[in-house]
């Protein structure tokens, strides 16, 4: 945003800024007074500072930037350690505000302190003002760090400061690498990214850039507390986004607080919110650029509401809309009624829909609960009352309208001491179907709750979280929240409760993206309700179309080698999303070992695998690495080995031949890596027997002995083509160079799986295969990525009407059946089928039968 600058000649600025300085220094009245300022003389003084600022910038900000550098004047010297919120539409001026207020702060503070001893909350700046910036990126956050110094080292800024009452010279300083002045004030410009360690600052100031993409576990954690020993001030400044931040709870809470205690004076208000209109208003170029933007990208356009209108659009990133939830909420109690009969019999049914939480009624019947089982943090046990008198045509299904009734959290993952208090909590209810999260740790929980509700003939359904069934799921769970066939208690008894709080919390935090066709729910990672961000040592590299990319060096550029179990192949993707982060409270790592294999990862990291079953028969399956603890290492083998089918670039045979000769003469030091990943497993192939039988392209039969390689980016491209042509290898250093090992097999069962202990931090990515290719210490393998109201919605709506896939019966038809005729085994063997029939189709059920040790 561009402001006006002064244009008077150097000599009258120079006159005029000592004119100014000679005002606020000597001519101030408060110098000598005894004890606090008083509200009328702080406010008094915050005028002569933001005056002072932008005299010495040589800038004049228009009114509506003047009310936001105001009030962070006001509340640097009342000490109100206020957190601040300005919404501002894109280039309207927020940059050059703070910059200039900033400026004037650090020259006058120190000098008031002087000026001022009597009052404790100026007197703190006798050691200098210290200011903080921070943004999700360096970058970002440099932005405002360089503007601030080029307004500090301003001709018109150098003058201001060479009068003697303020006695600082800019003018020899050659060059400017920081922003730290002789009265020891300063400001530190750094980056808020999650992986970055920023703790241990002080300052009295501090600036949160662009906080709306900024995490929110490093601004509560790591950002907040470095106001705390100076009683500062909190300044976010932001533009709007498609999903929640601290930045959007920071400006609801400032907005609702301003309009609570009927805040409009800048001195009171918390919140700065100016739309494009405002500042057209003030900047005629900002009015012709914006009619520009309109033409180009339309008034009702996502782009031109978000960065110019200031339109939170949540619908777009959130899975759904707090004013759209809160309409489901029931505040006073109602009942929906049908009538059944014919003429002369017609009578109504009704369906209570209470405003209240229901916390016993053992009468009403064909109540329904679903257990999320918590893997880290909590489990969650919701009650829900179908109103299956109701059936409802929808898209060729049948769906009932269902309320909420009761939930129950248990916080911990000690599922042993939950399990009786599940079972104490469902007695409170005439239950007929429970639906149990029986996804990695849920497995054993589901099988238990089934045991033992089996003689209350009550029906309990396993829930296998997959992307095809939580895309089922989650559709029809926002189908039924639209059209307010699910309902919850909202009044105000229910309301008070801690865990209605936390339950509308989770559900308005869900975020939703979308891969192809199919949406994908997470809950906010940076949420302190709940995670399933599971991940590896920050030692392991993961593979890319560029090569082998580690912590530090991985981006959100970098295309992935995504592992698919149904092919047994590799495919480069872009991640969704990267986390880096530290272990979190009761998280430990799992360490798995083998010939071929190393990987040191958190206990719920998803990990691929095959096991060997009764009658040494190997299956296919999925599970977190804790559950490896479980089984004997020996009967247990990660794939270390793949097929690639890549097609962005082509290599004729003769191009192979010749990158192989120019390998074995030394005119290549390495495989390029464009190569690597271009080539397919046949030429992958081709290439390493041409290489390591010294160029007569012969069948490698020598894998007793490794293969010297004298350069480490020559042996990692040998591991790497060996790996892509299917061949379990690794990689041993000697003194002179590197050993490849290479072995034909078809599977290698880990030698040990333990806890281990850790400090480091941790990191991982997602990818749409759900599984990638990672390395540690030499070794290649495979290794994955990082809800109960679905649930309960699927329970009643979804699964109902889900075919079994090999049969033509529905699945929880059947088992209703079953159960209510007593058949209790018939019931759980249909289960079991459903789950073998879901498991052949993901393809873990293919058996290979074992014979030998190394097959």
């Amino acid at each position: 945003m561009e402001s006006t600058k002064d244009t008077r000649d150097t000599e009258e600025v120079y006159a005029d800024n000592l004119d100014q300085a000679e005002e606020v220094l000597k001519d101030t009245p408060f110098e000598t007074k005894k004890g606090r300022l008083t509200d009328k003389q702080l406010c008094k003084l915050t005028d002569v500072i933001l005056s002072f600022s932008q005299m010495m910038c040589g800038i004049d900000l228009h009114d509506y930037e003047l009310e936001f550098g105001w009030r962070v004047i006001y509340s640097i010297l009342v000490e109100d350690a206020e957190e601040i919120t300005a919404l501002f539409a894109r280039q309207s001026g927020k940059t050059e505000t703070v910059a200039v207020t900033v400026c004037g702060l650090m020259v006058m503070l120190p000098l008031l302190a002087e000026k001022i001893p009597h009052d404790d909350r100026i007197v703190k700046f006798k050691d200098g003002f210290w200011v903080g910036i921070y943004a999700p990126h360096y970058h970002q956050s440099d932005i405002m760090f360089r503007r601030m110094k080029a307004r500090m080292y301003s001709q018109e800024s150098k003058a201001t400061l060479l009068d003697p009452e303020i006695d600082i010279d800019l003018t020899k300083k050659k060059v400017i690498e920081n922003l730290k002045l002789p009265n020891k004030s300063s400001v530190h410009c750094g980056t808020a990214a999650p992986q970055s360690k920023i703790e241990g600052e002080t300052f009295h100031l501090i600036i949160c850039e662009e906080s709306q993409d900024i995490d929110r576990n490093a601004l509560r954690s790591s950002i907040h507390p470095m106001a705390a020993a100076t009683a500062g001030s909190l300044v976010k400044i932001g533009t709007v986004n498609r999903v929640k931040s601290d930045f959007f709870e920071a400006c609801k809470r400032n907005k609702r607080s301003d309009i609570v205690h009927g805040r409009t004076r800048a001195a009171k208000r918390k919140h700065f919110e100016f739309d494009y209109t405002v500042a057209q208003r003030n900047n005629p170029k900002y009015r012709k650029y914006v009619e520009k933007e309109i033409e180009r990208l339309g008034y009702d356009s996502d782009d031109f509401r978000m960065k110019y209108r200031l339109h939170w659009l949540l619908e777009r990133g959130m899975f759904v809309n707090s004013d759209m939830f809160d309409e489901c909420g029931i505040k006073e109690a109602d009942y929906l009624k049908v009538y059944k009969g014919g003429r002369g019999r017609r009578r109504a049914i009704k369906f209570m829909r209470s405003h209240n939480l229901i916390t016993y009624d053992p009468s009403t019947q064909k109540i329904v609960a679903s257990v999320d089982v918590g893997k880290e943090f909590s489990t969650v046990v919701t009650i829900g009352r179908p109103f299956y008198d109701m059936p409802i045509d929808y898209a060729d299904t049948i769906r009932f309208p269902i309320h909420i009734w009761n939930w129950l959290e248990l916080q911990g993952d000690d599922h042993e001491e939950q399990h009786s208090k599940i079972l104490d909590f469902l007695a409170n209810y005439r239950i007929s179907d429970v639906i149990v999260d029986a996804t990695g740790k849920g497995d054993p929980v589901y099988s238990r709750l089934a045991a033992d509700l089996r003689s209350l003939d009550i029906a309990v359904h396993p829930f296998i979280f997959s992307a095809t069934s939580k895309d089922r799921g989650y559709k029809a769970f926002l189908q039924e929240i639209n059209s307010k066939r699910f309902t919850y208690p909202a009044g105000p008894m229910a309301a008070r409760t801690q865990k209605w709080k936390r339950f509308q919390l989770q559900m308005t935090d869900l975020r939703k993206t979308w891969r192809g066709n199919t949406m994908v729910v997470q809950k906010d990672k940076t949420s302190d309700e709940a995670r399933d961000d599971y991940c590896m040592a920050e030692d392991m590299e993961i593979l890319t179309q560029s090569g082998w990319e580690g912590f530090k060096t991985f981006s959100t550029t970098s295309l992935v080698a995504n592992y698919d179990p149904s092919t047994e192949a590799i495919q480069y993707l872009p991640a969704t999303r990267i986390i880096r982060r530290n272990l979190y409270r009761k998280e430990f790592m799992v360490s798995i070992q083998g010939d071929f294999v190393d990987q040191l990862v958190t206990d719920c990291h998803k990990m691929y695998f095959e096991k060997m079953t009764k009658g040494n028969i190997w299956i296919r399956d999925i599970d977190t690495a804790e559950s490896l603890l479980q089984i004997s290492p020996n009967k247990v083998s990660i794939p270390a080995a793949a097929k690639q089918t890549p097609r962005w670039a082509t290599y004729q045979r003769h191009e192979i031949l010749s990158m192989g000769h120019r390998l074995l003469t030394g005119e290549l030091p390495s495989i390029p890596k464009s190569m690597l990943g271009a080539l397919t497993s046949d030429e992958c192939y081709f290439l390493l027997s041409l290489f390591l039988t010294n160029g007569e392209c012969g069948e490698i039969t020598d894998i007793d002995r490794g293969y010297f390689v004298k350069s480490k980016a020559l042996a990692d491209g040998v591991h790497e083509l060996a790996f892509k042509s299917g061949k379990y290898s690794r990689i041993e250093m000697t003194d002179t160079g590197y050993l490849v090992y290479l072995y034909d097999l078809k599977r290698s069962p880990i030698v040990t799986c333990e806890k281990k202990e850790y400090s480091g931090s941790v990191w991982c990515v997602t990818v749409p295969t759900g599984f990638f290719i990672c390395r540690r210490n030499g070794k290649i393998s495979v290794t994955g990525n990082c809800d109960s109201a679905m649930m309960l919605n699927w329970l009643v709506n979804v699964g109902a009407s889900m075919e079994v896939e090999e049969g033509d019966n529905m699945l929880l038809g059947r088992v209703a059946r079953l159960a209510s005729n007593g058949d209790i085994h018939g019931a759980v063997r249909a289960m079991n089928q459903r789950l073998k029939t879901y498991r052949k189709n993901l393809g873990f059920s293919k058996k290979r039968r074992q014979n030998s040790k190394w097959d």
